[in-house]
């Protein structure tokens, strides 16, 4: 369903300062029938001992985005591992003609409210990276339909121009002995406009940090027993971190 146009241009804000109006559930896993649906990628980065404060203004925003048409939203942040204070959204591209639409919205429509809702958003955050995602469903291991993400396992790698062909021959045989494990999903996505367009985004699923810790020999040993296509001058770099849901502040979308 399409959205009207106050919760059009809250999605262009709400990408900017978290004031967006299209969150959805971050899920990879595509339907061969239906169009890709690409994502729009938010990290925040939440000025130090400010992190309770902020979870509670999005606690607190939750009415108001349900008001202006929102109808899923997941949020994660980082866990133990990695940066503290890092929080991710992520949302579909709206359709273009809808996008179009709002380059010439006038900002005095503008729903009053609204610019003290960002100023104090403002005052919370480092810096904001928005980028797209490409998910990539041949890549990917989707979770049963029904699983509810708890904790993730993230790893972002670069790989070098020209070579992308040869990181997807050279990752499927790695994701497929991944998948002969314990984890409850692995999806990847390329990361597209706003971004490093050479760099990946894999996110390997877990219930729990033991879950984890006890399943990375297995997968060592899945990769021990095939025959892999080195990946050296394919990929570059790589970092990793791991990231839990919140769902006190996602919006679990409505069972049709």
């Amino acid at each position: 369903m399409r959205k009207n146009g106050l919760a059009s241009r809250l999605s262009i804000g709400f990408c900017i300062l978290l004031l967006a109006a299209v969150f959805t559930n971050i899920g990879f896993a595509q339907d061969e029938e239906v169009p890709q649906q690409l994502l729009s990628y938010n990290f925040f980065q939440v000025k130090p001992g400010m992190a309770l404060e902020f979870e509670e203004f999005v606690k607190n925003s939750i009415p108001a985005l349900k008001e202006t048409g929102v109808t899923e939203m997941t949020v994660l942040r980082t866990a133990n591992f990695g940066m503290s204070g890092k929080y991710l959204f992520s949302f579909p591209l709206e359709d273009p003609a809808v996008m179009d639409a709002e380059l010439s919205a006038p900002q005095s429509n503008v729903p009053v409210g609204i610019i003290p809702m960002m100023s104090a958003l403002e005052r919370m955050v480092v810096s904001i990276h928005t980028f797209m995602l490409i998910p990539q469903p041949d890549l990917n291991i989707p979770p049963a339909e029904d699983y509810e993400w708890k904790l993730i396992a993230k790893i972002t790698m670069g790989t070098a121009p020209g070579r992308r062909e040869d990181f997807i021959k050279g990752f499927k045989p790695i994701v497929d002995a991944i998948g002969k494990t314990n984890v409850k999903g692995v999806l990847i996505g390329q990361v597209g406009f706003g971004g490093n367009l050479d760099e990946y985004i894999t996110y390997v699923l877990y219930d729990s940090f033991t879950e984890m810790t006890n399943n990375d020999p297995v997968i060592q040993k899945e990769l021990a027993a095939i025959d892999l296509t080195p990946l050296n001058g394919v990929v570059y770099y790589r970092d990793s971190e791991v990231m839990v849901r919140i769902p006190e502040l996602c919006i679990e979308p409505t069972v049709q």
